[in-house]
């Protein structure tokens, strides 16, 4: 198969005709191929001997910066677009990473050629915990992208045992085997066996409470609140036995890092699940019973803490590389995605 023809003429134009690719190494720039041809001049009677420099690039393709976007933190759509340049070879693919965001999972990133003929390389992110899609974040061969929001409001959730945390009868600071959840009494001892979690007799009644502290990562012993802090949006109560008949716990949710404060009750008259959703979000979570517990009130047998996996009002930062046919990859350009809380922006005629 012929690759490339040499030709000249008369007036020693030398023409070089490409019918064909050839082989260059992967790689960023063009990673030019050179070879030499020997020609040889003659008028009849004398001749001359030189050589012709042929150079190949491999024509990569370039990618420029892409245009950030803003979308509301609800379902929808945002686009965007970029400066990208094919070189000879095409644009194969995109190379697509994500921010790293706790709950999320990644699914490897798929290239496709959408109803258009266009080539489409798509990130899509899912929930840790259930694998419901939370976004996509798709590229086109056409300099464009779309960012689609599913699932805004995605939550990811962390179930713990209260059973067994102690050894010996009630002690004042308890905590999960990992550190994440730290216990300490009020008005009298964590105590935790295999039957239930409570205070003292492991029922939380009148006047008696536990604080709970959260911790990401946990480490052993009663750690400050400022050392990494988790906060979470609710937490679930399981009750698993109840003394009496119940009553009135009085919660307070705090965010140590900001100081916000949030307060309310629950009424606990059986056993079963108890939600507690403040409005806030917050590391540190207090229950309380009431002069109106009657008996000796509840005890507990676990605790679900959940929080929105997408942090609001920040910004989705995404690195983005384009990979020709020949598998050259071009630097990697940003994205930034600002998902903001949901707002409502007015103004006037004059505005538009």
């Amino acid at each position: 198969m012929t690759i490339i023809t040499l030709s000249i003429n008369s007036a020693g134009l030398v023409t070089a005709a490409l019918s064909g690719p050839l082989d260059h190494a992967t790689g960023l720039g063009e990673n030019e191929l050179q070879f030499q041809v020997g020609v040889n001049v003659s008028d009849g009677q004398l001749s001359t001997t030189t050589s012709a420099t042929i150079v190949v690039e491999d024509d990569s393709t370039f990618m420029g910066a892409l245009t950030s976007a803003i979308t509301p933190n609800q379902v929808g759509t945002v686009t965007g677009n970029f400066e990208i340049v094919p070189g000879g070879d095409g644009v194969g693919s995109f190379g697509i990473t994500g921010p790293t965001i706790s709950g999320v999972t990644y699914l490897p990133v798929v290239t496709s050629t959408d109803s258009n003929g266009v080539t489409v390389s798509t990130l899509t992110a899912t929930s840790t915990s259930t694998g419901a899609t939370i976004f996509t974040l798709s590229v086109y061969e056409d300099g464009s992208y779309t960012f689609n929001l599913v699932a805004p409001n995605a939550a990811t959730t962390s179930s713990y045992s209260l059973l067994g945390l102690t050894a010996g009868g009630p002690q004042l600071f308890v905590e999960t085997t990992d550190g994440r959840i730290e216990f300490s009494g009020i008005n009298g001892g964590v105590n935790s066996n295999s039957n239930g979690f409570g205070i003292g007799n492991t029922f939380i009644g009148a006047d008696e409470g536990v604080m709970m502290e959260f911790h990401n990562p946990g480490t052993p012993g009663n750690d400050l609140p400022s050392t990494n802090p988790e906060f979470f949006e609710s937490t679930t109560l399981q009750v698993n036995a109840l003394n009496g008949g119940g009553g009135t716990y009085f919660w307070t949710a705090t965010n140590t890092a900001t100081g916000a404060t949030q307060s309310g009750t629950v009424s606990i008259t059986s056993t079963g699940s108890y939600l507690i959703d403040p409005t806030i979000t917050y590391n540190q979570l207090s229950i309380t019973g009431k002069w109106d517990i009657k008996g000796q009130g509840i005890q507990l047998s676990s605790v679900t803490l959940s929080k929105t996996v997408l942090p609001t009002d920040q910004a989705l930062n995404f690195s983005i590389t384009a990979v020709d046919g020949d598998g050259d990859v071009t630097t990697a350009s940003s994205l930034a995605v600002n998902v903001i809380a949901n707002t409502t922006l007015t103004g006037t005629v004059a505005d538009e």
